[in-house]
């Protein structure tokens, strides 16, 4: 089982169906209540909304990889994400072009 997973959040509709999902597959694959640890970091959903208007994809970008920071200090393997607006950013140019989360990204759409 991993030991610490951390969820990068954007929308809080988004960070809960993530955090939801590592438990009830946790418990799936772990045995009954079994799950991962989870840490969370999200800014507020305004900082995004002000890149996303703008059209500003490096801008979410340079959010998310904050966020994933925080979740490396604190000692998590692998950086969840499940919302729109960062699947969209996941497919921009910045993320084409080799920018990687500290730690790992699994993008979950």
């Amino acid at each position: 089982m991993p030991s610490h997973i951390g969820i990068v959040a954007c929308s809080a509709e988004g960070a809960a169906l993530c955090y939801r999902t590592v438990c009830v597959e946790g418990a799936e694959q772990f045995g009954r209540h079994a799950h991962p640890e989870v840490s969370m970091h999200t800014h507020s959903l305004a900082e995004y909304m002000q890149h996303v208007e703008r059209g500003d994809w490096p801008g979410v970008g340079e959010l998310m990889l904050s966020s994933a920071h925080r979740h490396r200090v604190r000692g998590t393997g692998t950086s969840l994400s499940r919302n729109a607006v960062i699947t969209r950013y996941s497919r921009s140019t910045a993320c084409a072009e080799g920018s990687s989360f500290p730690g790992g990204l699994r993008r979950s759409t």
